[in-house]
């Protein structure tokens, strides 16, 4: 079921930054008294809740399953009912009597009509199993929609923990540089040191200040994107559960180090593009075989009941009977008497209008019977239907192969970048030990005042870019390491479908 694996690719996602929910890193006794503390999983939820193109996704899936039953329906017979009444002038054929009038009529008529197509050519099959796979392909849209909104809500994430982390270190710093103005301060006081000393450390205090600040700057920027991302509003006071196991490089030596080739026959099917795109061919096919339908003769069976009323149509009140002379004989004895003859004729002497109920009953006509519809030529307009629809189908094909190349580069790239993400990790850890290391050295011989200002400036601003290249690369690892692990990975989905609730 193409839904069930995206679902599970979108719940991969989730399980892989599982570590972020619920845990507190070194960190956490900072966080502010009654500050909000928002993991990723609540961030996604609210991103799943209020994303409007979520909402618009649903509602095309929606749309896509109700055109799947129409569809379905469409192999049951169709049974409607019509009724009128009508007042006519001038001259009139009476529908019940059929006869002439110029005196006006007033009549009424109701029907019931059914058809059951018997054979199409298969279109109304096709047209549903069609319809059948674009709900399928609708649905998959949809979740590849939520896919698409984890992984917008987890970079942003990601970048605030970032951003938080450069702050703190930014904080710290800043608590240091003060220290030694102080201590500056205090030697210049006892006449020992030179102005240029302390003139030296204030500019380094003054530039970690503003390195504070500009963290602090960006930071608020950073929940400003995430908190777009979740269309909620801003809440700057908001905490973040900062990541453990960041570091963590077991179980990934086999995604980075195995052929693009083994991780895309085991990933490929799972692929929301590709799923689409396979979806597509099935739906054009189906699309070509309703075309072609329409060469065939179509046949159906037809019945209808109906009945009419009108005001002409009349029935006798009163009646009597009245003797009338039918001819004559003559007398054998006397052929000059001629005897009339009498028969007795029962004449009308008022007429009504036929009661309603009476020709409802009385006027009823109904048939039943084959209607059959062989097309012989219709401009090419079948003709044509065909050769588009084939040309979708080739479209389609392409569009798969299309995907597929895509995806391959896709996984190229993230493997790629995770390697290039880990290596830079590592030599970024590296390259801070030695900074820390140099920095420690610094300030111990600056505090024995054996280190210029400047040199010691110079080591803390070596290792703070030090510093903060660790923590960019170790999220980017971090980040890239399990976008890899989305693409090839796969995992059961029975706890998504809590999510957005």
């Amino acid at each position: 079921n193409p839904v069930i694996l995206m679902k599970r690719t979108l719940f991969l996602m989730l399980t892989a930054w599982g570590s972020f929910a619920g845990l507190w890193s070194q960190n956490a006794p900072a966080l502010m008294a009654g500050s909000r503390l928002l993991t990723l999983e609540e961030c996604i939820n609210a991103a799943l809740k209020n994303s409007l193109t979520l909402q618009q996704a649903q509602l095309n899936e929606q749309g896509a399953r109700f055109d799947a039953t129409a569809a379905g329906a469409a192999f049951l017979p169709s049974v409607n009912a019509s009724s009128g009444y009508f007042t006519n002038s001038g001259l009139v054929v009476d529908p019940v009597t059929n006869t002439v009038s110029r005196t006006g009529l007033s009549s009424a008529s109701g029907s019931l009509v059914a058809s059951l197509n018997v054979f199409d050519g298969f279109q109304t099959y096709h047209n549903y199993r069609r319809a059948q796979v674009d709900a399928a392909a609708s649905a998959l849209r949809y979740v590849s929609g939520q896919y698409e909104v984890v992984l917008n809500v987890s970079l942003s994430y990601l970048q605030v923990l970032l951003a938080q982390e450069a702050h703190k270190v930014a904080q710290e710093q800043e608590r240091l540089s003060l220290r030694l103005v102080e201590r500056a301060q205090k030697i210049r006081s006892v006449g020992s040191g030179t102005p240029a000393d302390v003139y030296q450390i204030q500019a380094q205090h003054a530039r970690d200040v503003q390195r504070a600040v500009t963290t602090q700057n960006q930071m608020e920027l950073t929940r400003l994107a995430l908190f777009q991302a979740m269309n909620a509003p801003v809440d700057l006071t908001a905490e973040f559960v900062v990541p453990s196991g960041s570091n963590e490089t077991k179980g990934t030596a086999v995604l980075l180090s195995s052929p693009i080739a083994v991780l895309y026959e085991a990933s490929n099917e799972r692929q929301p593009s590709i799923q689409v795109a396979q979806l597509s061919v099935r739906s054009a096919f189906h699309a070509v075989k309703a075309a072609k339908g329409s060469y065939l003769p179509r046949l159906s069976v037809n019945g209808q009941w109906s009945t009419t009323y009108s005001n002409l149509d009349l029935v006798v009140t009163g009646q009597q009977t009245l003797p009338t002379v039918v001819g004559y004989w003559v007398n054998p004895l006397d052929p000059g008497q001629r005897i009339d003859v009498y028969r007795d004729f029962t004449v009308p002497t008022g007429t009504a209008t036929k009661a309603f109920g009476n020709q409802i009953t009385d006027n009823v006509r109904q048939f039943v019977g084959l209607s059959l519809n062989v097309p012989l030529f219709n401009a090419l307009q079948v003709r044509n239907a065909v050769q588009r629809a084939e040309l979708a189908r080739v479209g389609a094909e392409l569009n798969v192969a299309l995907s597929e190349q895509q995806y391959r580069q896709t996984l190229e790239r993230a493997q790629l970048d995770a390697k290039a993400a880990l290596a830079q990790y590592k030599a970024a850890e590296t390259a801070a030990q030695s900074s820390k290391e140099n920095v420690d050295y610094a300030f111990a011989r600056r505090e024995e005042g054996m280190l210029s200002a400047y040199d010691y400036s110079s080591a803390v601003n070596t290792h703070l870019a030090a510093v903060s290249e660790v923590l960019r690369a170790k999220y980017d690892w971090f980040f890239k390491r399990k976008v890899l692990e989305l693409y090839v990975n796969g995992l059961p989905v029975d706890e998504l479908d809590s999510l957005g609730k």
